[in-house]
């Protein structure tokens, strides 16, 4: 039970520390670029790797205690789902701001911001 308890919480430590400094490194990166859509990117990018990091420190976690059975079926289950979706709304997100940009260089009069909102359930659909 210790064991676990100090693999979360020195695991939690490591997350946060580790994203922070991704995520200072890559944005310093891309402000080199000049480009909006590449900040984007790696924020949300370095966004949702919090989230995942934390998911596997509980499945690391949850290997450490002195249980076997359904549970771990349950949780190893919950957690790659809860993953994938992470993964899909990272992916979501940045081809939804790729779209927007790309229609915003078009500067057609028939193609509006109002067109990508109506087309974002099928491209939702897509991941």
């Amino acid at each position: 039970m210790v064991l676990a308890l100090a693999r979360w919480i020195g695991g939690c430590f490591a997350v946060l520390l580790l994203t922070r400094l991704l995520r200072g490194l890559l944005l310093h990166l891309s402000r080199s670029r000049k480009n909006g859509i590449t900040e984007f990117v790696v924020r949300l990018f370095t966004s949702m790797l919090l989230p995942i990091g934390w998911l596997a420190v509980l499945v690391c976690g949850w290997d450490a205690l002195p249980m076997a059975g359904l549970a771990d079926q349950v949780i190893y289950a919950v957690s790659r789902l809860l993953a994938v979706v992470l993964i899909a709304r990272l992916i979501n997100r940045v081809v939804l701001r790729l779209a927007d940009g790309a229609l915003r260089g078009m500067e057609h009069p028939l193609i509006t911001f109002e067109m990508l909102i109506g087309f974002s359930p099928m491209l939702r659909t897509v991941v």
